[in-house]
């Protein structure tokens, strides 16, 4: 009986040694989405083009589902970049740089609307990321995360496009976040023909 309960007494103690060892493992609890808005189907259209076209690296696509809320950010785009692209395409309507500007004066909540043949996308909210990288130590953050999401290649967060009056043109701003140092922006110069979108220009304002 004596050894039998040692035996019981060393099971707990290496149980307990695991567990703490293991406290890293734990799961990140469950956040809820936030309730979708209403975004126009072109605007899907687009994000599932540029996800599959851009994104190659990985099947496993994890994605900010609030938009960009960055105004000077898209100003910044539009005085740095709008002349380039009007040199080299002169059918460009540069009224899509002003339609980026106003649609993105405010964060909205992504659905998951996105089409994609090869890739599984999740949405992640707000919520999550702010209790996943809520310390100083930011590595600490992207394991947690890559511990979640192991096959993923990031996250990615997407502005809301600015379109030509007729829907013919588009933009928009896409950011990648891989890693503490890790992180750059894309702009995206879209056109629809036969009414299918395709991407005609791709710019890498920015990489950290």
């Amino acid at each position: 009986m004596k050894l039998i309960k040692q035996v019981l007494l060393y099971f707990f103690i290496v149980l307990f040694l695991v567990n703490c060892d293991n406290k890293d493992d734990i799961l990140v609890p469950e956040f809820k989405l936030s309730k979708a808005d209403e975004l126009d189907s072109n605007e899907y259209q687009i994000y599932s083009l540029i996800l599959n076209e851009k994104f190659t690296a990985s099947n496993d696509l994890v994605i900010n589902q609030k938009t960009s809320k960055s105004v000077s950010f898209t100003v910044s785009f539009a005085t740095n970049y709008i002349q380039p692209l009007k040199t080299e395409f002169p059918n460009l309507d540069t009224t899509i740089f002003t339609t980026l500007v106003e649609s993105n004066v405010l964060a909205y909540n992504l659905d998951n609307k996105f089409t994609t043949s090869t890739k599984t996308i999740t949405l992640v909210s707000s919520e999550e990321l702010q209790y996943l990288f809520n310390s100083n130590d930011v590595n600490q953050g992207w394991s947690d995360f890559n511990k979640k999401y192991p096959n993923s290649n990031g996250i990615i967060k997407m502005s809301r496009v600015g379109f030509s009056s007729d829907k013919s043109q588009a933009i928009v701003a896409v950011e990648h976040y891989y890693g503490s140092l890790g992180a750059d922006g894309l702009l995206i110069y879209l056109i629809k023909e036969q009414n299918n979108w395709r991407i005609i220009k791709t710019i890498n304002p920015w990489v950290s």
